[in-house]
């Protein structure tokens, strides 16, 4: 164990001193961005003069790992504080000197004056003593993406010197950046312990379960919570997406011709391809794809991000702990994570986390939902913070939910993910491996899935996911029920009413399009996944962009499913 200890000069504490009572440091966005960057600290290693940064190391003495910002660290922190460093292997033992190439993760803890203590953690490699990354010839294949409308030939006649210069691009990232450290022990763990190709063995699902199984060795809960188990089947099949036939194809036509018509003029007119669906009580009304960007013509499987939609998919995945009776909905998050208080004015529940009340703002902050650590930068957070008394849209309590998920499974989210959602829905060209607020990327085919599966009450196929009870609690119902002073707000776990309107010309009053019980989330991207819930209509749309009359043409595009399919 490593230990560094940082003096720094009473008066200057005096003249930089934080009040930890503030809560309306967020109002002040000098002292707010203060805030922010003691809370993203992070460890770094004074191997490499070029960027202070190094992931990889040889056999001997472990780097001496410090602070990147120690002025920071002594405002927020009283004045002097001590680092203390363990180092494991990649089999979780803890370990003083490097005998062998491979993982090494270590864990720290920074101790204040004022009695905070920081956690961090993180993966570095060992590299063998006959390699020298520095020196490889590295190039690197990249696909073409567009940008500023630059055309593909303009890449392929440039394909070397691109291939040349991202190598070295590449080449740096591997050797100055964690993600190369967590990319190269990803490799060698997949040699060394003879692991095949698989949808658990990524590099950031590896190193996600490498440091969860840490953190609860470190915490001495690695056998307190029972294993989350895989949906079970059912005897009683559930709705599934399939295609119409015989008579039924041929009712539909007029509806299927329609809304391909409507579709074609859209993307034409917006500049902006997309995929979409619609499917009632399962059967398929309508699929396809439209427009075309400089990739070339948009297809059935290629997929898009549908930002915020992920939220909605963090909620069902986190809704089988909650049927399972594993994680309660209003349970304070310090039942599971030590740092936080079970109970108080500053207890923040899982509730909290769902409904943008937990008083946190930011997506993908202080390192997101790959931080091992996230749950403790939250809780240093907490006396700044007033859960419960404003709803403020932010990906934090998504993230902090995903950290209780994976201190009860053992497993790391992403992990999570595959293995109880996307693997047993049989989602073929959808991925997350960013946040649990955004980064999902999906087709239009593989949300209805997940759409049908909502509709269902938690089951699809002969799946149960969850209880027609847990498939209640998740609804959007009015915050003020739980949170006095939220008012005009329904939000669920992870879902929210998205109804369409029309105003009346003549009367001025507005009404729905479909029922008055439509679900689903948003999404930055204009990517569409609701569910009519009384007409058992499904309804999604994957795409980059909304693009030119994006709102003028969904809603036709909904009056037109409403003219054929509302009962």
């Amino acid at each position: 164990m490593k230990k560094i200890v940082i003096l720094l000069f009473s008066i200057v504490l005096g003249a930089l001193a934080i009040n930890a009572q503030d809560t309306e440091i967020w109002k002040d966005k000098r002292a707010n961005l203060d805030l922010l960057n003691f809370l993203d600290a992070k460890m770094i290693t004074g191997y490499n003069v070029e960027s202070d940064l190094s992931f990889q190391f040889w056999r001997g003495d472990f780097p001496e790992l410090e602070v990147n910002s120690p002025a920071t660290m002594n405002k927020f922190m009283g004045g002097d504080y001590s680092v203390d460093i363990r180092w494991f292997d990649t089999y979780l033992q803890e370990v003083d000197t490097i005998l062998q190439a491979g993982r090494y993760g270590y864990y720290a803890e920074i101790s204040g004056a004022n009695g905070k203590v920081m956690k961090r953690a993180g993966t570095m490699f060992c590299t063998p003593n006959d390699w020298m990354g520095w020196s490889e010839p590295f190039l690197s294949n990249i696909d073409y993406f567009p940008f500023d409308s630059i055309p593909k030939t303009i890449w392929e006649e440039n394909r070397e010197l691109i291939s040349d210069y991202s190598g070295q691009i590449l080449l740096k990232s591997i050797v100055n950046n964690q993600d190369g450290g967590i990319l190269m022990s990803f490799i060698h763990d997949m040699n060394l312990k003879q692991l095949k190709p698989g949808p658990y063995y990524t590099p950031v699902i590896m190193d996600g379960d490498y440091h969860i199984q840490l953190k609860r060795k470190l915490l001495g809960i690695e056998n307190k919570y029972p294993p989350l188990t895989a949906p079970e089947k059912t005897s009683k099949t559930a709705p599934s997406l399939h295609s119409l036939e015989g008579k039924n194809k041929e009712k539909n036509a007029a509806f299927e011709k329609e809304m391909r018509a409507l579709c074609t003029e859209w993307a034409e007119l917006s500049g902006e391809p997309f995929d979409m669906l619609v499917a009632k009580d399962g059967a398929v009304l309508f699929h396809g794809a439209f427009g075309e960007n400089l990739r070339g013509r948009f297809t059935l499987e290629e997929p898009t991000e549908i930002a915020s939609i992920t939220k909605l998919y963090t909620g069902l995945l986190f809704a089988q702990f909650v049927d399972q009776g594993l994680i309660g909905i209003d349970d304070p998050v310090g039942k599971y994570l030590p740092d936080f208080p079970i109970s108080g004015e500053k207890a923040i529940t899982l509730r909290h986390c769902f409904t943008h009340t937990s008083g946190y703002n930011g997506h993908g902050s202080l390192g997101g939902v790959q931080n091992p650590w996230l749950d403790n930068s939250l809780a240093l957070w907490l006396p700044y913070i007033e859960p419960g008394k404003r709803h403020y849209y932010n990906g934090m309590g998504y993230n902090l939910a995903g950290k209780v998920m994976e201190i009860v499974s053992g497993k790391s989210i992403f992990h999570l993910f595959q293995e109880y959602l996307f693997a047993p829905l049989e989602l073929q060209n959808t991925q997350l491996d960013i946040d649990l607020a955004y980064g999902v990327r999906s087709t239009a085919y593989d949300m209805a899935v997940v759409g049908q599966m909502l509709l269902n009450q938690g089951s699809y196929g002969q799946l149960r996911f969850f209880s027609e009870e847990t498939y209640e609690a998740l609804l959007p119902v009015d915050l003020e029920i739980y949170f006095p002073n939220i008012k005009g707000r329904n939000w669920g776990i992870g879902i929210t009413p998205s109804n369409r309107w029309l105003k009346d010309e003549d009367s001025g009053a507005k009404r729905n399009i479909l029922s008055d019980h439509v679900v689903g989330h948003g999404s930055a991207t204009s990517s569409i996944l609701n569910v009519d819930l009384e007409n058992k209509i499904v309804i999604t749309q994957s795409r980059m962009d909304g693009g030119k009359q994006y709102h003028d043409y969904l809603n036709k595009a909904y009056l037109l499913i409403e003219k054929y399919f509302d009962d």
